[in-house]
């Protein structure tokens, strides 16, 4: 019987500490959390299950006699007493990691910079349509040990899996991994990108034989321990890959027709590539063309994710706030291709530099407006380019010069490829607050 921390409580760290009780597999657990509200909700919550201890504070007298630590994916790897267990050789793993050891499900792991959301709903959709029983777990915001102690039935379990959540991996192990993309992203974080594409690949470091690596066809990964399947448009592997407007699928020396790519009812090449993962994953796992064409038909985009959320006198307004790093903003931008795009950029700093967004610029973008923390970075990269740029302190300040300047046909994209969190709790809030900002300005109370 061990000692345990759970180091962090909001939702993950929660649902290990359920999971643990329901186990009986520990001596003492210990809770900590670095927030005042969430300790007190430990508390609550805990203050009649006996050998638990709601924590203020981590000391050494404590941290000397734990054995295990299960870290909530806002904790990092390089946290100060992270690295004291580590170094004192006590076991330290990921919510990811603990709950996928009571798994004994069919397993599908999604992870990249961007799109996985949009891929792990995807897929989901398709596999209910095909009467699989899936679930979509993980960082979608259903933590895997939820499911362990909730989703008994489900047959197979569909996992967003961020870089977060593999830092800290032992023995994760899924039957199925894919990796959509990596670019730039989390660098405040994981000091270098070279960190961050490590730890986004330990996703597959467990595959064996009987187990698949699916990765976009423009990744150079090395990986032999497993089977190997690509997508992409001009994909040449085992895989999906497009020919002319119609998606096909190669498996070994066979071609096959799935869909037209006008069957997809997303936005933009990046979400074509999703759908190519996806067909992948379906293929592999003998899903009929049939229920793979009825959940493209019948999925519908993340709200702000390149949704498009109202038309007023001929002006496209687009919410895209969950872009929040720079490729995500680049793959929205490459969507428009006229010049009559107005994109606002901003938001709290993730160490990100902007060149590759004002290389890209070319032709369709009208003008940038830059608000939050980082305008001034932003503003610093664009002057290298000859670009100029409209600054504000806010982002209600910067929607409102463009619900003010922008014409008859022009749209205006919120593609902030930043953190909201120098004014907002999340990419959510920041969504819905720019869909507020444009309904005040206009008067307007219902969307058009």
């Amino acid at each position: 019987m061990k000692n345990y921390l759970i180091y962090g409580f909001a939702s993950s760290g929660e649902w290990a500490f359920n999971l643990l009780i329901k186990k009986h597999c520990y001596n003492n657990i210990y809770i900590f959390d670095e927030l005042e509200e969430i300790r007190n909700k430990a508390q609550k919550q805990t203050k009649n299950v006996p050998n638990v201890y709601v924590l203020n504070e981590i000391n050494f007298d404590i941290a000397k006699n734990i054995n295990k630590v299960i870290l909530s994916p806002g904790v990092s790897i390089y946290d100060k007493w992270v690295k004291y267990f580590k170094k004192k050789k006590a076991e330290v793993v990921s919510e990811l990691e603990f709950g996928f050891n009571f798994i004994h499900k069919k397993f599908i792991a999604i992870t990249g910079t961007n799109g996985k959301t949009t891929t792990v709903k995807l897929l989901n959709t398709i596999l209910n349509c095909a009467h699989k029983k899936s679930l979509a777990i993980g960082n979608i915001g259903y933590p895997i040990c939820r499911a362990v102690l909730k989703n008994k039935k489900q047959k197979t379990y569909v996992c967003e899996v961020s870089s977060f959540q593999l830092e800290a991996i032992k023995n994760f192990k899924p039957h199925i991994a894919c990796i959509l993309n990596i670019t730039d992203d989390h660098l405040n974080r994981h000091k270098t990108f070279l960190n961050y594409k490590k730890t986004k690949l330990k996703i597959a470091k467990n595959l064996n034989k009987k187990d698949y690596l699916i990765y976009n066809y423009n990744l150079n990964i090395n990986n032999n321990s497993c089977n190997i399947f690509k997508f992409g448009r001009y994909n040449k592997s085992l895989g999906a890959f497009c020919k002319e407007e119609t998606i096909y699928f190669r498996n070994f020396n066979t071609e096959e027709r799935i869909c037209n790519i006008t069957d997809i009812n997303l936005i933009g090449e990046h979400n074509l590539e999703n759908v190519l993962a996806v067909i992948t994953i379906c293929k592999i796992l003998k899903i009929k063309n049939k229920y793979i064409l009825q959940g493209l038909k019948m999925f519908k985009p993340d709200p702000h994710r390149l949704e498009k959320v109202f038309t007023i006198n001929n002006k496209i307004f687009i919410d895209d706030s969950k872009a929040t790093n720079v490729d995500a903003t680049v793959r929205a931008i490459e969507c428009f291709n006229k010049n009559n795009l107005y994109v606002l950029l901003g938001g709290s700093n993730k160490g990100f530099t902007f060149d590759k967004i004002f290389k890209t610029i070319k032709n369709n973008v009208k003008g940038f407006v830059c608000f939050g923390e980082v305008r001034n970075i932003i503003q610093t990269c664009a002057k290298k380019y000859n670009v100029d740029v409209q600054t504000f302190p806010n982002l209600k300040q910067a929607t409102i010069f463009c619900c003010k300047n922008a014409k008859e046909g022009d749209v205006v994209l919120l593609s902030p490829a930043n953190a909201s969190f120098d004014e907002f709790a999340n990419y959510k809030e920041r969504g819905k607050k720019y869909l507020e900002y444009i309904k005040n300005y206009f008067n307007i109370n219902k969307f058009i």
